[in-house]
């Protein structure tokens, strides 16, 4: 019999911890570091990235932040033209998928840092994206693989209410975990908003251990 260990992983939100990556001719977003991360987004992009020191399996997530501001579209979130959310927290997932020398010559820099994180011999299999909508706007759709990148999937679970986020999320995926991808973007629908983090914590599957049956008297 094995006894499976669980511990939270608090992920730190300073500066240092994460790296922000762009996108060619999307304008970059404003970040501060100063209360939590906070995003404020003019009609820009660009994710934000953080690499565990170790791949971990992740069984739960659970994060507080705030929104202030709107989406601007009368389009559902995530259909064409209006494929904006206030927040998406993506989960890299090691694999076998690696790029090749012709593919590393045309591939913009984000998917080249993306590939970066993977340990030597090892690779990306895709990023599964928590996507988070406003109190008044729905999504298009409740998951989905990405229409313009094989790489991506993605499943709306939960809502900003009044402003605020106070979510636990089932992660529902197998394969280890390189690091996180916050994605918060208002380029498609030239939005003006804000979104802040104020926290992040992993349950994460550690480790697990031999129980031994009871001896015989």
């Amino acid at each position: 019999m094995k006894r499976l260990l669980f511990a939270a992983l608090v992920v730190p939100l300073d500066q240092a911890s994460w790296s922000l990556l762009s996108y060619k001719n999307i304008p970059a977003h404003q970040i501060s570091h100063a209360d939590g991360i906070s995003i404020t987004v003019d009609a820009s992009a660009g994710p934000l990235v953080h690499k565990f020191a170790t791949p971990v399996h992740i069984e739960r997530i659970s994060v507080t932040g705030t929104f202030r501001g709107q989406v601007q579209t009368s389009a559902k979130l995530g259909a064409p033209g209006a494929d904006d959310f206030p927040l998406r927290i993506g989960l890299i997932v090691a694999g076998k998928k690696r790029l090749n020398f012709m593919q590393r010559l045309a591939a913009p820099d984000w998917v080249k840092k993306l590939y970066a994180l993977a340990p030597e011999g090892t690779g990306i299999e895709k990023i599964h994206f928590l996507n988070f909508t406003t109190q008044t706007q729905e999504a298009d759709f409740t998951s989905r693989s990405h229409p313009k990148s094989e790489l991506i999937e993605e499943r709306v679970v939960g809502r900003f209410v009044d402003g605020k986020l106070q979510q636990d999320v089932n992660v529902e995926i197998d394969g280890t975990v390189l690091g996180l991808w916050l994605s918060v973007d208002g380029d498609d629908t030239k939005s003006r908003f804000s979104t802040t983090i104020k926290k992040i914590t992993l349950e994460e599957r550690s480790s697990s251990l031999q129980v031994l049956p009871p001896a015989e008297e």
